[in-house]
């Protein structure tokens, strides 16, 4: 049985690398603007039997509720890692045999982007990675059984899943897809939706709030690289 796995951080939590740049409320139609851009792309993906998600919001919960899927409510999140492992476990339990952990920060993904990770079959412990557009992050991770490997999301998180899967014994593959690197977390990657995403909700709603105009004015004054780090 594959599962899609996505845990989505509470409204008033998101997007806090952007906070010197947007509201506390611009921040929160970000987040349901990307979740909008993420669902889409996995109401139409064929090869996952079920579609989950892990988050203490109450919106989030009644929003994907209504979609149909499962959702795992969570008290407290301490750490994604924490979040995501405890959800395999239980996934696992249930009779899960593949877990894609997918984030909710990717508005750029097609259902064919995720399809083709869940197209991955082995017969020992393996897994996929898609790293993030810097080469640190993890922005997806498919594991075959789900605990072939721990999570280690956060700061570095690429390297730290493939010193994992050696220290396991876990086959690993990368996959580059430039749709799913591109996370949404500083000024330079809102920069990146307006020049790649126009067809996106979270571009709609960026450019009607009039941030991406500030970003662009910000951005003759400031380099990119800066953006990037901020």
């Amino acid at each position: 049985m594959r599962v899609i796995l996505v845990p989505v951080k509470s409204l008033q939590k998101g997007k806090q690398r952007l906070a010197s740049y947007l509201s506390s409320e611009e921040r929160a139609e970000l987040v349901w603007a990307m979740l909008r851009d993420v669902t889409r792309a996995l109401s139409n993906v064929t090869l996952a039997d079920h579609i989950v998600v892990v988050t203490q919001d109450r919106l989030i919960i009644q929003y994907v509720s209504a979609l149909g899927w499962k959702v795992i409510s969570e008290q407290e999140q301490c750490s994604e890692s924490q979040s995501v492992d405890t959800a395999c476990r239980l996934l696992q339990q249930q009779g899960a045999t593949a877990i894609l952990r997918l984030p909710a920060d990717i508005p750029l993904v097609e259902s064919e982007d995720i399809d083709v990770l869940l197209h991955a079959k082995s017969d020992s412990p393996s897994a996929v990675l898609v790293p993030s557009q810097d080469r640190r992050g993890t922005n997806a991770l498919y594991r075959m059984p789900p605990d072939a490997l721990p999570s280690r999301f956060g700061s570095d998180s690429f390297f730290l899943h493939r010193e994992e899967a050696g220290r396991c014994g876990v086959t690993l593959k990368v996959v580059d897809n430039p749709r799913i690197s591109l996370d949404i977390d500083t000024p330079f990657d809102l920069l990146q939706l307006n020049e790649y995403g126009t067809h996106t909700e979270a571009f709609r709603v960026m450019q009607k709030m009039g941030v991406l105009d500030r970003l662009i004015n910000l951005s003759r004054e400031i380099p990119c690289d800066a953006l990037n780090c901020i």
